[in-house]
């Protein structure tokens, strides 16, 4: 891991862990296969997956701020970089 050397580190790391959990959450609730294939707006993703609406909007506020999904006039898709990294099932990674 890389050494601390600034501020802007620290800050970047502690916003990392923030991004790390909505991601974690995204994989475990299963989002990004549910976004996979389809758009979905807000209300939709909270009433599949049973969260509150206003949870359910920061946390795909977030996830589009960090690049997991994409914003669409019919609400959030998984990204081209969530397909090409966890969904494509020829990454080893997946």
């Amino acid at each position: 891991m890389k050494k601390l050397d600034t501020k802007s580190d620290v800050y970047d790391l502690l916003s990392a862990s923030t991004a790390s959990a909505a991601l974690g959450a995204a994989i475990e609730t299963r989002l990004l296969w549910l976004l996979a294939d389809r758009r979905m707006d807000a209300e939709s993703v909270a009433k599949a997956l049973h969260i509150p609406l206003k949870r359910c909007h920061y946390w795909l506020q977030l996830l589009y701020s960090i690049g997991i999904l994409e914003k669409v006039s019919a609400g959030y898709t998984s990204s081209f970089l969530t397909h090409a990294a966890i969904l494509d099932p020829r990454c080893l990674e997946s």
